[in-house]
């Protein structure tokens, strides 16, 4: 065998590896995490067409922290969503939802239309967004976030979304649902609780 050969062999054995010793780590700390009641993050995405697909993502919290740190793609750095606009129309988001967070409860936007409805709302220390796009009724988005997780996003600098910080919150916390987006083509569901599955 020659010497280039050989060396190639080399690496190829040792990225072989890395790779079953960080295939094993995983495997590792997801056992840890289902048996120390560690909160786990769950994705769930399906395709409504028959044949459709359907993807499940069940991801301890410690976990998917670690992989968000490690990303740096387009606007997503180690954790970090970088936005141009933290303004829209003219509206400061961050202080506009400062006045929301002190305010008391209540149904604070509410607009009907001939395509859509939407709510936007505080409950209970919840930020709630319900919207139903009326041309397609079986398009509904149902947003329920702790406020202490957007107090987390918004930790950052004005022009970031800082996603880690939101996990961590999210991470201390009892079961709760997040996202549900229902249309014609997929359903999405995003949610944590302390089950390592996501049924």
């Amino acid at each position: 065998m020659s010497s280039m050969t050989s060396r190639k062999v080399r690496i190829l054995a040792g990225v072989a590896a890395l790779a079953l010793l960080g295939l094993s780590a995983l495997t590792l700390a997801a056992q840890n995490a289902a048996t120390s009641g560690e909160r786990w993050l769950h994705v769930s995405v399906v395709k409504q067409d028959p044949k459709g697909e359907r993807v499940r993502v069940n991801l301890p919290m410690s976990i998917a922290e670690s992989v968000l740190t490690s990303v740096k793609h387009e606007r997503l750095d180690h954790g970090i969503i970088k936005i141009d606009e933290v303004k829209m129309d003219q509206v400061d988001i961050r202080k506009l939802y400062a006045s929301l967070k002190s305010a008391k409860d209540g149904e604070y936007v509410t607009v009907e239309s001939d395509s859509c409805d939407v709510r936007v709302a505080k409950e209970s220390g919840f930020l709630i967004v319900k919207a139903h796009d009326r041309r397609r009724k079986d398009a509904q988005v149902f947003v329920r976030m702790p406020l202490e997780v957007v107090d987390a996003l918004f930790s950052g600098k004005p022009d970031e979304l800082n996603i880690v910080a939101a996990l961590h919150v999210l991470a201390g916390r009892g079961d709760t649902e997040l996202v549900s987006v229902k249309d014609s083509e997929n359903t999405v569901h995003v949610w944590v609780d302390a089950k390592n599955t996501g049924d």
